[in-house]
């Protein structure tokens, strides 16, 4: 998934490449068509201003135009109406008007026509020169020649017939006429050139007025355009630049992704190498550990179960008493080492494989710690050992498991009990800034560097010459222990000068009140008259029966679900003693079966699980329903105290009475006492109620713990107990909590009744 991820990231980054190299292909085709129309139109605006310049250049000479003149002039005045023709149709953001452009195509239409009149105008005026230049030779011809005539004489010799020659001048009529005509012509050519004169220079005033105005125009809105197309080539810049360095951003940032990526996989893969290092070092530890364990097994359990067939044989081929008691003895003396070694293998189980939780109580640190040393002090003094015990500082209330430190220096002192022949056996312990600080220390055969490596290993003996008891799991399931304690281990030990061993444990000091020692809880009160009992296993129900019925209990064995249905249609019992794992039903099915049947009283029969799992006394079963649970094996005296114990609280939860008849045994003045109760009882009712409002835990719990000396005398302890219980359990919420006090008030505000109507019965009695 990740090299297609990457490959499929990867084609969209050459994609996404690809699209900006085209859209900037694009943008600089536009920009260079910006170019080419920008190079254009400065172009036809330079063409604009030759032809412009050409026009005004030709019109100067227009004295001497003819019509190819004219023509020239004409073509040129097109080129130029067609350069601003094309013009109009400029991409200048509407700014240049057209009208502009219009006008002064029409004044160059106008003069090219004023010019055009000028022209013939001139051209007629040569003409009419020409004339009179063409006539005047002529009439000066005939104005210079006399003409010679004859005539008669006047008078008498006119008469008389005589002739006279006479000078006759040339007449001059002709002469005037032609003056007047060309005067006339003058005069009319020069007023039509004047007014052409007038009117092209006004035009030329209005065409050089719009001209200017059109070019200074045309040049802002051209200069403008260009500004703007310069925005537009430095913004088109701007964009490509910043998209050139978003592609170098988004590259350096795929090569540092891609680093820390490829760094990532390295060290998940380093990962995944230790982790199949340390996997493959787990699974050569098992597999050393499991034949270990066979070989343990095979050892120590396959003797001790031939000792055990031995003894029995011989046992029962033996009448005598004597002997015989001494192969039972033998027998149990084997059932006993079988037993040690399935329990340490369960511990080893437990704290391996499943982990093992913490049961954090308070305790006396000094009570706890001197209990240890008086026990083990004894069985030195067996062994003929000196034991010496020194406890610093341990006047404190401290919280802790202290079940399972016991457990760890159990074993401790233990083994330097047992690998000391002759010597001392020191305990010493100091408690500094909440924190435990242990040191046992022996003088002993000791241990080498090499045998100190191993020792926490499982199924090692450090002496296998020494002592052959035990099965090498003792200072593995204390360092488990230890482990669970948050705690800490050393060893420091030499070849024949002993050992010590330093135990630091987390133990902070509470507040906390110390629930006292209950009375002896193997005490056997109630028991019941008719058991049932459920299990697969024809060997145990044998057992069992016989068990019971030396107690004079009856007893119905069943094996399986079929039998139960039967055996409680018959009968009613007093409790259910099921195994909880067999082949067709196990003990959660055959519970849920009677809680949902109407078979005689299987609604509320109390039911018990008997099992052999090493799970300990989690409350899994109780939180199911069950009413308690007996671990296998068992003997007859735990089993009669497991059934008395499920008894007398199936007593205290079904009745409601309490009885004052041992609170009142002890005293004279009976109203006196129950006055007392009732006081009490309503300062109590007040206490939980304020505590529940802010749900306040060690409130309710000093309640409670005041209570319990006038609750045990009344019989009804066993309720307050598993309210303690509750209390100290932190995975219940405070919802539960509340809950449960509801009830004890409940219950309280009952005894203040039932006190009420006893101290009625008393008064009564006086009166």
């Amino acid at each position: 998934m990740k090299i297609i991820g990457g490959y499929i990231f990867l084609c969209l980054f050459v994609l996404f490449v690809f699209v900006i190299i085209y859209f900037e292909k694009s943008r600089v085709h536009e920009l260079q068509e910006i170019v080419v129309n920008i190079n254009k139109e400065r172009k036809n605006i330079n063409k604009v201003y030759l032809y412009m310049l050409r026009l005004a250049s030709q019109s100067e000479s227009i004295i001497t135009w003819d019509i190819s003149d004219f023509n020239k002039y004409r073509d040129y005045r097109l080129k130029v109406g067609s350069i601003l023709c094309n013009m109009k149709s400029y991409d200048l953001k509407d700014t240049l008007r057209s009208e502009y452009i219009d006008s002064l195509l029409n004044l160059l239409e106008i003069k090219e026509s004023h010019l055009f009149h000028i022209m013939e105008a001139l051209i007629s005026r040569k003409s009419s020169d020409s004339i009179i230049a063409d006539r005047l030779p002529v009439l000066a011809e005939n104005f210079s020649n006399i003409r010679i005539t004859t005539r008669k004489k006047s008078g008498l010799a006119g008469l008389l017939g005589g002739k006279e020659k006479i000078l006759i001048p040339y007449n001059t009529d002709a002469l005037n006429e032609l003056n007047e005509i060309f005067f006339t012509d003058h005069d009319s050519i020069n007023s039509q050139m004047k007014v052409y004169d007038d009117s092209l220079q006004l035009q030329n005033q209005l065409i050089n007025h719009n001209l200017y105005k059109f070019i200074s125009f045309l040049d802002e809105q051209v200069e403008q355009s260009f500004l703007r197309r310069s925005e537009i080539i430095t913004k088109c810049q701007h964009t490509s630049f910043n998209l050139f360095i978003s592609v170098i951003i988004v590259m350096y940032c795929m090569i540092v992704i891609s680093f820390i990526k490829i760094r990532s996989d390295l060290r998940n893969e380093e990962k995944v190498k230790l982790r199949l290092k340390q996997a493959i070092s787990e699974n050569e530890n098992l597999l050393e550990m499991r034949k270990k364990i066979i070989l343990t097994v095979s050892h120590d359990i396959r003797g001790p179960l031939g000792n055990i067939h031995n003894c029995a044989d011989l046992a029962s081929e033996t009448r005598q008493k004597k002997k015989r008691d001494l192969y039972l003895e033998d027998i149990r003396h084997s059932c006993h080492h079988i037993l040690h070694l399935v329990n340490d293998l369960m511990d080893a189980y437990r704290i391996n494989e499943a982990g093992d939780l913490r049961n954090d109580t308070p305790f006396y640190l000094d009570r706890f710690l001197q209990r240890i040393s008086d026990e083990f002090s004894r069985k030195a003094v067996v062994k003929a050992l000196f034991f010496q015990s020194e406890h610093q500082n341990s006047s404190f209330v401290v919280k802790g498991d202290a079940d399972k430190l016991e457990q760890v220096l159990a074993n401790l002192l233990t083994n330097a009990i047992k690998f000391t022949p002759s010597g001392t056996i020191s305990f010493y312990s100091k408690y500094l800034e909440g924190k435990l600080h242990i040191e046992i220390r022996d003088t002993g055969i000791g241990m080498d560097e090499e045998t100190q490596k191993r020792i926490f290993a499982p199924f090692e003996r450090a002496a296998q010459n020494v002592n052959s008891e035990g099965f090498g799991l003792g200072l593995f399931l204390t360092k488990g222990l230890i482990k669970v304690l948050n705690g800490i281990i050393t060893v420091e030990s030499a070849p024949g000068k002993g050992s010590i061993f330093r135990l630091e444990i987390p133990l902070p000091e509470t507040d906390e009140l110390v629930e006292e020692d209950k009375t002896d809880s193997d005490s056997i009160t109630i028991l019941p008259k008719n058991v049932l009992v459920v299990d697969d296993d024809p060997i145990l129900l044998k057992i069992a029966e016989d068990m019971l019925g030396r107690k004079g209990i009856s007893c119905t064995t069943c094996m399986n679900f079929q039998e139960v249905v039967a055996a409680l249609g018959k009968s009613d019992y007093d409790i259910v003693l099921t195994d909880l794992q067999m082949p067709d039903t196990d003990g959660f099915v055959l519970l849920r079966l009677l809680r949902n049947s109407d078979i005689g009283n299987s609604r509320t029969i109390p039911v018990a699980v008997m099992t052999a799992r090493g799970d300990g006394n989690s409350g899994i079963y109780e939180k199911e329903g069950f009413a308690g649970c007996i671990h296998k094996p068992f003997n007859i005296h735990a089993l009669l105290t497991f059934l008395s114990t499920v008894m007398s609280q199936t007593k205290i939860s079904q009745t409601g009475d309490f009885d004052f008849s041992c609170l009142l045994d002890n005293t004279d003045d009976y109203g006196h006492m129950l006055s007392l109760v009732l006081m009490e009882s309503r300062k109590e009712i007040e206490e939980l109620t304020t505590a529940i409002k802010t749900i306040n835990r060690e409130s309710i719990r000093k309640t409670i713990h005041r209570m319990m000396p006038v609750w045990e005398m009344l019989e009804k302890e066993q309720l307050l107990r598993d309210f303690q219980e509750k209390l100290h359990d932190m995975d219940i919420s405070d919802d539960v909590i509340c809950e449960n006090a509801i009830q004890i008030i409940e219950w309280i505000e009952k005894l203040i009744n039932e006190t009420e109507n006893e101290l009625k019965k008393y008064e009564n009695s006086d009166c």
